[in-house]
């Protein structure tokens, strides 16, 4: 075979070669980067499921904060058969009464409020007598009498107005507070009679009476509400 050929035929060869070297290369660096894309799709986290943690300005201990719902505060339905063998009308009876405890509270939080404004005002009408002869110079005395009144006789309003299912709470806290408007409004009349140049005992003694039937009542009261 003549030499020029021959050279002919080997870089034809060397060149078929060097083409199927590239050829690998070009794939493996292809298939490289596929799955250098693959790890880091898979790479990517899921949002979490686990509870919030958050750290407090005051304290470096984690708060975890739930991320689920909280239904510990949602009513518990009662099943027919749970009153299947009880008294159901002794059931109802205790609801009803514990309606009214719940109506009740705000009111007998106001009796509170005014058994301390009316002990409060007692103890400055008996020290006025301390430096004074009588209530001709305490005017703000009868003032403050007459706004503990007003807030009593407001608030029995208010209840009377107010719808319980049983009756006999609702009328025993009347009760109560007809009693705390004597002891207020006894003392107003004592100060007011002195303020007029009269007599004040006779005032503070209505005053003294409310007070021993506010003592009673208000015991039952609390028997009722326990």
């Amino acid at each position: 075979m003549p030499v020029g050929n021959q050279s002919h035929d080997d870089k034809k060869t060397y060149i078929i070669i060097g083409l199927i070297v590239l050829i690998f290369v070009l794939c493996g660096t292809i298939g490289y980067l596929l799955l250098s894309n693959d790890k880091d799709v898979q790479a990517v986290e899921l949002p979490s499921t686990k509870p919030e943690t958050i750290t407090t300005p005051e304290t470096t201990t984690p708060v975890a904060v739930s991320t689920e719902k909280d239904n510990s505060s949602a009513p518990i339905p009662i099943q027919l058969d749970e009153l299947s063998n009880k008294d159901t009308s002794e059931t109802f009876i205790r609801y009803d009464e514990f309606s009214d405890k719940d109506t009740a509270a705000p009111f007998i939080t106001l009796k509170d409020s005014f058994d301390s404004q009316i002990a409060a005002l007692a103890t400055d009408v008996n020290n006025h007598l301390g430096s004074n002869a009588n209530y001709q110079n305490a005017y703000h005395l009868i003032e403050m009498a007459e706004q503990i009144v007003r807030n009593i006789r407001d608030t029995r309003d208010r209840l009377q107005q107010t719808r319980f299912n049983d009756e006999s709470l609702k009328n025993q806290i009347i009760t109560v507070l007809d009693a705390e408007l004597i002891r207020a409004d006894g003392i107003r009349e004592g100060v007011q009679s002195s303020y007029d140049g009269g007599d004040w005992h006779a005032g503070f003694r209505r005053g003294y009476n409310g007070k021993i039937q506010f003592d009673n009542e208000n015991a039952v009261l609390m028997n009722m509400v326990r």
